[in-house]
């Protein structure tokens, strides 16, 4: 397809490290000087070895999913990860030339005015820090994930009445601390 550049969408792609030494093994000892891209969860990079292969073999972009600024926060929906290991894996893509997309996520059903706060000015800090894009999604509980099963007993009412209404830039839920117009 006479193409030199691709990207892998899926949130655990450096998950199997082996897989991923594997493959830039072989982009590196290949010819065509691919320059790529992938996700990772932010505990993943924080092996500055993986992180200087995957920028020796061409990975030039890495979007890292941070989901909430707020620790308590990311302790409740329990990401496995912490503010500091992300910054840390951002601190290290960026210093071996790879540049950092975030994603992060508003009205967390554990979310307050201040913890969405403490969310934006962290995303805002890593942007001016380190040159991050950052990315937000509104929280979007889809048919059959645990926020929509346990919405009830997480103190969250969804409104959405069809499938339409379900995307990320539209406010479909209420939490207890938060309206839609929140």
């Amino acid at each position: 397809y006479k193409t030199n550049m691709f990207y892998f969408t899926d949130d655990t792609f450096t998950i199997n490290k082996q897989r991923v030494y594997e493959l830039c093994s072989m982009l590196i000892n290949d010819e065509s000087d691919f320059i790529w891209g992938c996700e990772s969860r932010a505990d993943v990079l924080n092996d500055e070895n993986l992180v200087i292969a995957l920028a020796n073999s061409g990975c030039r972009k890495m979007q890292i999913g941070l989901e909430s600024g707020d620790n308590d926060i990311l302790q409740k929906l329990r990401k496995h990860i912490t503010i500091e290991e992300v910054e840390r894996a951002i601190q290290l893509t960026t210093k071996h030339g790879i540049s950092v997309q975030i994603s992060y996520i508003l009205g967390h059903a554990f979310d307050t005015k201040e913890t969405i706060l403490k969310t934006i000015n962290f995303v805002k800090y890593l942007e001016k820090e380190y040159g991050v894009i950052g990315t937000c999604s509104i929280n979007t509980p889809f048919p059959g994930t645990e926020q929509y099963i346990k919405a009830e007993e997480y103190g969250m009412k969804i409104y959405a009445q069809s499938w339409d209404e379900y995307k990320f830039d539209n406010a479909i839920i209420s939490t207890k601390d938060l309206s839609t117009d929140d």
